[in-house]
């Protein structure tokens, strides 16, 4: 076609500038068709990408858990949190995520002066149904620690991140041995065949889990507990020391201060953002 535009050019003089029009928009209707298939296609890699982060996401599903019991409406939590989760004299301080890494989290502190860690108790009676296993370096110093994911009925679901020493039976449920569960150092997603555990392992109130030094450098580690409000929906963040029995709630908020100082401040709020996890 412009092959025959540019004949028309030499023969008759007087279409020159209709032949530019011409060409002008036919080159336009191919600029708009190229952009709109690019356009398509790259919505679809999102989209596709989107996806496939979804599908690596350790999501649980409850509803499709058999074994898992719908929480009567109105239930207390603190009828099922009744165990402190850990030995409050092996603690310094507990700070909120906002201020120490991730919101949905509060951010207890090995207390280093007295002791190098501290033990870990189950809270509330639970299944482990998501295991991760992190092996990393911050700071020039390795790590090598556990993300421990505990369902107490369809609606709840108590966390512990950077367990050291996890007690015997639950570490052995972690499927990959001494591998990790994704390329964590490098922003890579979970391995969804290596957090499943090996064996469902159900936790009593008040059992032992194991013991933590916290993170190589800050030595803390990660306390979360989230709710639902029915099965269907995804459980959201909560002030995890507020799911306890005024007395114990009060223990804890005793230690919650904030990280500038390292130091408890009576009256200081648990502000924990509502995401899921």
């Amino acid at each position: 076609m412009y092959y025959k535009l540019i004949t028309m050019k030499r023969n008759q003089n007087g279409f020159g500038v209709i032949e530019i029009v011409i060409v002008v928009a036919f080159l336009s209707i191919l600029g708009f068709g190229g952009y709109f298939v690019y356009k398509s296609s790259n919505e679809k890699n999102n989209e596709s990408t989107a996806n496939q982060s979804q599908q690596n996401k350790p999501v649980y599903d409850p509803k499709e858990d058999t074994v898992c019991k719908e929480v009567a409406p109105g239930a207390k939590t603190e009828d099922k949190f009744t165990e402190l989760p850990f030995k409050l004299d092996q603690l310094k301080v507990i700070t909120i995520g906002k201020e120490t890494n991730d919101s949905r989290f509060v951010y207890p502190w090995v207390k280093t002066a007295t002791t190098d860690k501290t033990e870990i108790f189950a809270p509330a009676t639970g299944k482990l149904f998501v295991i991760r296993h992190k092996v990393y370096e911050i700071g020039g110093k390795k790590g090598n620690d556990y993300d421990m994911f505990f369902e107490v009925d369809c609606n709840t679901v108590y966390r512990f991140n950077h367990i050291s020493n996890p007690r015997d039976d639950i570490k052995a449920a972690y499927p990959a041995g001494d591998l990790p569960s994704g390329d964590y150092a490098n922003g890579g997603l979970d391995m969804p065949e290596r957090i499943k555990p090996k064996t469902a392992i159900t936790v009593k109130a008040g059992e032992s889990l194991g013991y933590t030094t916290g993170t190589p450098i800050a030595h803390n580690f990660d306390f979360a507990v989230g709710i639902s409000t029915s099965r269907e929906t995804e459980r959201l963040a909560v002030c995890p020391l507020s799911v306890f029995s005024e007395s114990n709630n009060a223990k804890l908020l005793a230690l919650l201060g904030p990280k500038s100082t390292g130091v408890p401040q009576p009256g200081y709020k648990c502000d924990i953002e509502s995401k899921t996890f």
